[in-house]
């Protein structure tokens, strides 16, 4: 192997070492800063004794008739579902309009009379039925 070729090896060797000690360094950046700013949780669900309590049966059904309250970093609401299972208002007849959707439609972190079904019902004067899930 002549001059060149050590020189080329040379520099792959380098560019392997930097590239090696460049992500060992960006990990324990990623781990230093998980240690020591930590990111906040999620929404928690609390009971009125302040108690992490489950909101669904499953993954499509509320718990009837419960009231507990959306804790997150960006917000602490009251939230009601009716016995039907529904995020309120529930309708008193044959719902006219059917919201499907996630958290959007449920109105995570918002007060039942501020979520968009709520508000559009309200505007219409229509019976409405809130199937959002959260």
């Amino acid at each position: 192997m002549g001059q060149f070729g050590r020189k080329v090896a040379n520099a792959l060797a380098n560019t392997l070492i930097l590239f090696v000690v460049l992500i060992v360094s960006l990990l324990g950046l990623e781990f230093a800063s998980r240690v020591l700013f930590l990111l906040p949780t999620g929404t928690v669900f609390l009971d009125a004794d302040e108690n992490i309590i489950p909101v669904a049966v499953s993954s499509t059904q509320l718990i009837p008739d419960i009231s507990y309250r959306q804790v997150s970093p960006d917000f602490d609401v009251l939230t009601r579902i009716g016995p039907m299972g529904l995020r309120g208002p529930e309708p008193k007849s044959d719902p006219e309009i059917i919201f499907l959707g996630d958290s959007f439609t449920f109105g995570q972190g918002l007060e039942e009379n501020q979520t968009f079904p709520a508000i559009f019902c309200a505007e219409m004067n229509a019976v409405c039925a809130n199937l959002g899930l959260s």
